[in-house]
């Protein structure tokens, strides 16, 4: 499933179209600089599953070598694209039961995370 890894990294090269405009987002990434995340996208065929590890760096996410991780977001690859797609939010899809969040302050960077994805598919959309 590398073409998770490569649609990450597609969808990173339009993060400072983000946070150009997003004064809160800014202060949010410069508290978690340096913090490690892992976004697990899996299929429901076969259950293979895609590790991506990003990092905040000068206030950029980062596609980084496989380590340790403060926290882990899993779903399913059709729910990535739901998401991307605009068909629900990240946090709709928590409260489905269609992701799982699991690490330090799980619940904290899960709204992070949803205020990302909704930032990206707005300006994927337009």
């Amino acid at each position: 499933m590398e073409y998770v890894r490569n649609l990450i990294n597609r969808l990173l090269r339009l993060q400072n179209l983000i946070i150009e405009r997003e004064a809160e987002l800014k202060k949010e990434l410069e508290e978690e600089e340096g913090s490690v995340g892992c976004l697990v996208i899996w299929r429901e065929e076969d259950g293979k599953k895609e590790e991506v590890y990003l990092q905040l760096a000068g206030m950029r996410a980062e596609i980084i070598d496989p380590q340790p991780f403060r926290h882990k977001i899993e779903m399913s690859v059709d729910t990535f694209l739901d998401i991307l797609g605009g068909e629900m939010t990240l946090g709709e899809a928590w409260a489905r039961g269609l992701i799982d969040v699991d690490g330090e302050q799980a619940t904290i960077h899960a709204m992070r995370w949803s205020k990302w994805f909704e930032r990206l598919r707005k300006r994927i959309m337009r």
